[in-house]
């Protein structure tokens, strides 16, 4: 495994870290759902340096999302300042 692999799932543990038990439920029930709906903001947790994204009907299927509305408002704001600062510390 590479250093970029190590780091992007050494990130992936951090924000799992952020959620409550029942948002990682949460979490652990949107991988199993493979569509967002049209419009939904979400985190590709394969993808994390493409930030914050919103679904679109073509966005197709995907697998390791993390849905905005499925978690508290509080989590999401901490995920974001989380995601900031890791990427002002490794920089690509």
């Amino acid at each position: 495994m590479g250093n970029e692999d190590k780091v992007k799932y050494a990130t992936r543990a951090s924000i799992e870290k952020l959620l409550t038990e029942d948002e990682v439920t949460a979490l652990a029930d949107a991988e199993i759902r493979t569509y967002l709906d049209d419009g939904d903001e979400f985190l590709d947790l394969e993808q994390l340096d493409k930030g914050v994204q919103r679904a679109r009907s073509t966005t197709g299927q995907m697998a390791c999302v993390l849905s905005r509305r499925s978690v508290r408002p509080e989590s999401w704001s901490k995920i974001l300042a989380h995601l900031a600062t890791h990427v002002a510390a490794h920089p690509r």
